[in-house]
């Protein structure tokens, strides 16, 4: 019986060296998440510029070795930001998919999908409209995409990478105290 156990015809044993030489090749591709072949997928948010008060628009694009039937991402933002409004951009137009998301606080989660199995081209997939407070206290404001993923048309996950977007506030005005003002002083109350 030991015999039967360590016999391996020379068939059986390529396809096992073949077989194990696949698995490692595929979880050295999912350590390294493409790398290895020169080939990064992403979304990237535009970056822009407006006034406190106003509404700028960013674009999020892919940029992807293979198109993913489906993308999920996170918008998150500071409490500089009043409102976000998400459109769906041209690639996701062109491969009949729907945008939806859900608000959080200082998050919005998106998801692009489809009933069909059309591969999202790269490009711009959707358009944010984001409005500034009238009050804002830094001169950069950075919008983050996090936690984003992507999976193909036969249910495979697709490692993609988020690069986030930075508005720059113009015209800030920082308060100050005029030049000869002193400092406000404390006023000590004895009981009566």
């Amino acid at each position: 019986m030991a015999r039967e156990v360590h016999h391996l015809s020379s068939r059986s044993l390529s396809e096992t060296v073949i077989r194990k030489g696949r698995i490692a090749t595929g979880v050295l591709l999912f350590l390294l998440g493409g790398s290895a072949c020169g080939q990064t997928n992403s979304l990237v948010l535009s970056s822009g510029s407006a006034v406190a008060g106003a509404s700028v628009s960013l674009e999020l694009s892919l940029n992807a070795s293979a198109s993913p039937s489906g993308l999920q991402w996170t918008f998150s933002y500071p409490g500089d930001v009043t409102s976000i409004q998400i459109f769906p951009g041209p690639a996701l137009t062109a491969a009949d998919k729907t945008l939806l998301w859900s608000n959080r606080a200082g998050s919005i989660v998106c998801l692009a999908s489809g009933i069909n199995a059309n591969g999202i081209g790269n490009g711009v997939i959707a358009v944010a409209t984001i409005t500034l407070a009238p009050l804002v206290t830094s001169p950069a404001i950075t919008l983050g995409i996090e936690n984003v993923g992507g999976v193909t048309a036969d249910g495979s996950a697709t490692l993609i990478s988020g690069t986030s977007g930075v508005i720059s506030v113009q015209g800030l005005v920082r308060p100050t105290r005029p030049p000869n003002s002193s400092p406000p002083r404390s006023i000590r109350l004895k009981p009566s």
